[in-house]
C-alpha cells in the first residue's frame, strides 16, 4: 500500500525534532528536497504533499519558506512551525526522514545548496533566472536520483558527491 504523502511541515518537524535542534531553514529545505528526492527514487511516490520550486538557491517550498524566513540563519525549532511529527507513521516515511536526518543533517548549508544544484539535477534542468518560482516536475526529481544511482553505481545513491 502506497502512504499518504506527508505535509511539509510535519515531515520538517520530525526532522527538526530528530536532529537537536540545529538546522536552518536553508538547511531544512535542502534536507526535505533529498527526501522528497529519495522517496521518489525508492518507493516511486513522493514523500511529501508539497511541490519544489527553482530558486537561485537551489530547490525551495515556498509555504515553509514563507513560515521559517523570519529565523534567517538561526537554527529552527519545532514550535516555529505548525506541524506534528507524530503523524510520521508510515514505515518508508520514517525511514527516509530518519536517513535524511541522521546521514545528511551534519553537512553545511554550502554542501547542502550544492547537492541539490548538481549539473544533471531536476533543479539544473528547471532554473531560469528570467523566471521565478518554477516547479520542479517530480519526474525531474526521480530522473535525478536514478543519475545519482548510475553514477554510484551502487543499490543506494550516494547523495553527496565529491563534484
Amino acid at each position: 500500500m502506497i502512504p499518504t504523502p506527508l505535509s511539509i511541515f510535519d515531515a520538517a518537524s520530525y526532522i527538526l525534532e530528530n536532529s537537536r535542534w540545529t538546522i536552518t531553514q536553508l538547511e531544512l529545505q535542502k534536507l526535505l528536497y533529498l527526501a522528497q528526492m529519495i522517496h521518489l527514487g525508492q518507493h516511486g511516490c513522493p514523500i511529501l504533499f508539497a511541490r519544489f520550486e527553482a530558486w537561485e538557491y537551489g530547490p525551495i517550498n515556498q509555504a515553509l519558506f514563507d513560515a521559517t524566513i523570519k529565523y534567517g540563519t538561526d537554527p529552527l525549532r519545532s514550535s516555529n512551525i505548525p506541524g506534528d511529527p507524530k503523524n510520521i507513521v508510515a514505515e518508508t516515511h520514517k525511514e527516509v526522514l530518519d536517513y535524511v536526518t541522521d546521514e545528511l543533517s551534519e553537512l553545511t548549508a554550502t554542501e547542502l545548496v550544492s547537492t541539490t544544484q548538481q549539473e544533471y539535477g531536476a533543479w539544473k534542468k528547471t532554473f531560469n533566472p528570467l523566471y521565478r518560482n518554477l516547479s520542479i516536475p517530480d519526474r525531474l526529481i526521480k530522473e535525478e536520483y536514478e543519475e545519482k544511482l548510475v553514477r554510484a553505481n551502487q543499490s543506494k545513491p550516494e547523495i553527496v558527491s565529491a563534484s
